[in-house]
């Protein structure tokens, strides 16, 4: 048991925190010509320290504030978003 949850049950919920983090991931790339997109990411750290500690959560998905602006309003670095759906993968 890994706090209050069983080993199956927190493999599960890293699973599916990592599947949303791949849906958020690749819906920033389809957008990255799209004007007025906002960057999305997902809070992945605090659900992995908390299921650390047995506590389930949702996946938070928020708007990435701090990057670069094109002229369109799009924010999307698709270099940086190919990074992190590799990372995501691994």
């Amino acid at each position: 048991m890994i706090g209050n949850l069983s080993q199956i049950e927190h493999l599960s919920a890293l699973m599916q925190h990592s599947q949303t983090r791949q849906e958020v991931i690749s819906s920033n790339i389809a957008n990255v010509n799209t004007p007025m997109y906002k960057t999305q990411d997902v809070r992945f750290e605090e659900v992995l320290e908390n299921l650390g500690k047995g506590i389930r959560q949702q996946a938070e998905v928020y708007d990435v504030e701090g990057l670069t602006v094109r002229q369109d309003g799009n924010n999307v670095d698709l270099n940086h978003e190919l990074a992190k759906l590799t990372k995501n993968v691994l």
